[in-house]
């Protein structure tokens, strides 16, 4: 039997492998620590604890291996022990949007002082942040991912082994070296010696009771490999947020708006985010029941439902102009969504609803097209995952509008897990 692991900004998932069997459990991932403000920090211990409770319960029989991935780019600070000191500082934590100096926010001052752009919710932006206001813990160490925390925790660890995906994920990493870039991090006074070792690939972390645990993958890496696989292709992926990924060779300079990441087998993936994917529509849904609220008295539960039967309905109405960059972007945080070519005739929840939808599409489409000026030549294979067009048809007929083609949904329901699988069976071929 072998095993995937996935911690995800909302959920975890635990999928199991045994012969042609294949079963998965899942978990919501509940453990809020602080998300007031620009914080967005989750219960790291909390998060362990429900994660190694879901893997006991989901093996059944003897374990042969354990492949892990997880939300990428937060951090969790961690003592001599490897025990963590303090939250889980998630992707979406925006503190270091926020102003430092000279007009500058924290994010803009890291990027003019060392040549590293790096975003807000990008663990050395948090960390920076947290350095400068006295809030990295005076037991810490070193600080790793969520799931690298994980494998420390399966393992008996007491120092995390960071998979170049997920150190990538944390700023002022060297493609080239698959290093930290040790003189950009001095130059903005934070100490190379505090952060992660980082591996050298997909390496056996170490074990669990006779299970090869290995080294964990960010979770963009793991939904490419366990949805398109080692052949390649165009994979759309919309959760939370939403990304176009394709693999590619290194290349050294691309296209604002789009990262090169660490892959697998030292490959990389050329990849645009959007912070906004699934929660553009989550936000609508939240506006709709504060109206419900706000105005008719009406405390509604979900009104997806609702939604969901408005954009399925042929209209006749002019489209809405409608950009859901409502978290700003990678390279400009402050950017903000607009909704234009608003009328009489358009001015309704149906147009709300087909404009954000169209929205989201949009911009991934605008993402792609950069991949592809950079990337000539991608396999001519598209692929769609995540909950946010699983469970949501409206939004993945846009996207094949927008996209021209035919985009199926991958096979497998968790990605992210399925993906951690396959590293540990391509592993021991």
């Amino acid at each position: 039997m072998k095993a995937g692991v996935d911690i995800g900004t909302s959920s975890v998932c635990v999928l199991t492998v045994d012969g042609a069997e294949e079963k998965h459990k899942t978990a919501a991932n509940d453990c809020i620590f602080d998300y007031s403000g620009c914080r967005r920090e989750q219960d790291a211990r909390a998060i362990i604890d429900k994660t190694a409770r879901l893997l006991s319960d989901s093996v059944t029989g003897e374990l042969d291996s354990v492949g892990v991935t997880g939300q990428m780019h937060g951090i969790v600070y961690v003592d001599k022990l490897g025990e963590p000191v303090g939250p889980l500082y998630t992707w979406q934590d925006e503190r270091a949007g926020a102003i430092y100096r000279d007009g500058l926010t924290y994010c803009e001052y890291l990027a003019k002082t060392s040549g590293c752009p790096v975003s807000s919710g990008y663990g050395l932006a948090t960390h920076f942040y947290n350095a400068v206001n006295g809030l990295v813990p005076r037991e810490a160490v070193t600080f790793c991912t969520i799931h690298d925390l994980l494998v420390m925790k399966l393992t008996g660890r007491r120092t995390p082994l960071v998979h170049p995906s997920d150190a990538a994920s944390f700023g002022f990493f060297d493609l080239e070296k698959l290093d930290f870039d040790a003189d950009a991090l001095r130059d903005c006074g934070i100490d190379p010696a505090f952060l992660p070792e980082v591996s050298r690939g997909e390496e056996v972390a170490g074990e669990m009771r006779g299970a090869k645990v290995y080294t964990a993958i960010g979770d963009n890496q793991a939904s490419y490999l366990g949805s398109v696989g080692k052949d390649g292709g165009v994979l759309i992926n919309v959760g939370t947020g939403s990304q176009v990924s394709a693999a590619c060779s290194y290349k050294k300079d691309v296209p604002e708006g789009i990262e090169l990441r660490p892959f697998v087998d030292g490959g990389c993936l050329a990849v645009g985010a959007a912070l906004c994917g699934g929660r553009a529509y989550a936000d609508l849904e939240r506006f709709f029941r504060a109206v419900l609220k706000d105005i008719g008295g009406v405390d509604a539960g979900s009104v997806y439902a609702a939604m969901d039967a408005l954009t399925s309905r042929p209209s006749d109405c002019p489209p809405l102009d409608v950009s859901t960059r409502f978290c700003g972007t990678r390279s400009d945080p402050n950017e903000r969504g607009y909704i234009r070519g608003l009328g009489e005739d358009n001015f309704t929840p149906a147009a709300l609803c087909d404009g954000v939808l169209n929205g989201i599409a949009a911009e991934l489409f605008d993402l792609y097209e950069r991949i592809e000026t950079a990337f000539p030549g991608l396999p001519d294979r598209f692929v769609c995952s995540g909950n946010g067009v699983r469970k949501n048809e409206a939004l993945r007929q846009r996207l094949q509008k927008r996209f021209g083609r035919e985009i199926p949904l991958t096979q497998h329901t968790e990605e992210a897990a399925y993906g951690a699988y396959l590293l540990t069976k391509y592993k021991t071929l």
